[in-house]
């Protein structure tokens, strides 16, 4: 019998994803283990395999938003060749009204045009869960809707035409043209139009949106800056490059910053809680993430047990995940799990920003550029460089006091680098 394909939750914050490519045409034959789509998160762009064989039958377009659990899909079993009415009344609105061409010219997926609109041949309404709620709602007969989606399935939109006493889909044969003078309905003038080019809001951009919006409305969240000496740390890693490049490591700044962090946040752990109903968790274990920079938006890695790595191994796992991240390689679990992030912008002209907190974690720091400055040293002035840390928190799990010894700790850590070995 014919098995749904489900859009799965990566992560256990995952609340949508997005449907970026399928990887096989309607109709095609799958095996079990194939890859089918391409799924899109906040995080990252997983593939997503065929948990069964049997002929692909799409039922969500590329591009399309949905919810994890959502039918995207389904492995048609040999000799089917129509989609049953369970599957397509699981399948959310959103993927049904925007159901993929070649789907749409496969064989018929719905019950016959002898059947009244909407209804399967047990009499039961096709209709999507979210249309049979919004009929309760509004006591509409699904027996009398027409339905617009894939198999005549109602949908949402069916719903509301029928209530307001209109018909969404399919529209009604034109009649008999009156002899004589007709008034005619003025036409509303158009919207004026705008220029520039329009770019859809969806995929990873949407979804890092949404989590960073939900991060500033749900936190207390404050930002601590403090300008930092690293001329030692910068004389110590060009040092450790050159012993290292035979190994082929490569030591930067934000690997000895993520590193600082990384022992600070054992000392200080209340930088590495989370907020849990109405108890503070004080997590043991040092996973810190690094936001990462690629075409489709901001992706973090995690390096886990960051305090039990020694600096070569730490450089080692960043440059492995950056790699593999700007690649598109970097799998789910890799991607979730962190208590602490650390974000840069020190290739930038960018001095000090503004971080924001990656929920459900209570802080996040920032490095910004590296820049030269006259500084006091012995009563002297003289060339130094330095940076800006920013060390965003939320108030609801500590105080600014504590928040700034962590970051004193941070920059004692980079001034004095052999201690990060």
């Amino acid at each position: 019998m014919a098995k749904a394909i489900f859009l799965p939750k990566i992560g256990m914050t995952m609340e949508e994803g997005t449907l970026s490519r399928w990887l096989l045409a309607d109709g095609a034959p799958v095996a079990r283990g194939q890859p089918l789509f391409e799924l899109e998160t906040a995080k990252a762009i997983v593939e997503v395999e065929a948990d069964g064989a049997g002929t692909l039958r799409r039922l969500a377009a590329e591009g399309a938003t949905l919810a994890p659990g959502a039918v995207v899909g389904c492995l048609l079993a040999e000799g089917e060749t129509e989609v049953p009415a369970d599957i397509l009344a699981q399948t959310p609105d959103g993927a049904s009204a925007s159901v993929t061409p070649e789907a749409a010219a496969a064989p018929a997926v719905g019950p016959p045009a002898s059947q009244s609109a909407g209804a399967d041949t047990g009499g039961r309404a096709v209709a999507s869960p979210a249309a049979r709620r919004l009929a309760r709602e509004l006591g509409v007969d699904l027996a009398q809707v027409a339905g617009s989606g894939p198999g005549r399935r109602v949908v949402e939109a069916d719903i509301r035409a029928a209530a307001a006493g209109t018909v969404s889909s399919p529209p009604a044969p034109a009649l008999p043209v009156a002899s004589g003078p007709v008034a005619s309905t003025p036409t509303p003038p158009p919207a004026a139009a705008t220029s520039g080019t329009r770019e859809p809001y969806a995929g990873r951009r949407r979804l890092i949106g949404q989590r960073m919006h939900e991060s500033l409305q749900s936190m207390a969240q404050l930002t601590l800056s403090s300008e930092t000496r690293v001329d030692a740390a910068l004389e110590m890693l060009h040092g450790l490059n050159r012993e290292w490049r035979s190994e082929r490591v490569v030591v930067t700044l934000p690997v000895l910053v993520l590193r600082a962090c990384a022992l600070a946040l054992r000392e200080h752990p209340r930088l590495n809680a989370r907020l849990d109903g109405a108890e503070v968790v004080l997590q043991d274990e040092v996973y810190i993430g690094l936001a990462v920079d690629d075409d489709a938006g901001l992706v973090v890695p995690v390096v886990r047990d960051a305090d039990r790595a020694s600096l070569q191994q730490t450089a080692r796992t960043v440059a492995d995940l950056v790699e593999r991240t700007k690649d598109r390689r970097v799998t789910p679990d890799e991607l979730t799990g962190g208590t602490f992030t650390v974000t840069a912008l020190d290739g930038t002209v960018v001095d000090a920003f503004t971080p924001v907190i990656n929920p459900p974690q209570a802080a996040i720091l920032g490095l910004g550029r590296v820049r030269e400055t006259a500084v006091i040293e012995d009563g002297a002035v003289r060339a130094g460089r330095v940076t800006t840390l920013s060390l965003t928190f939320d108030h609801r799990v500590l105080d600014g006091a504590p928040a700034a010894r962590f970051l004193a700790r941070i920059a004692e850590l980079l001034a004095r680098p052999y201690l990060l070995m």
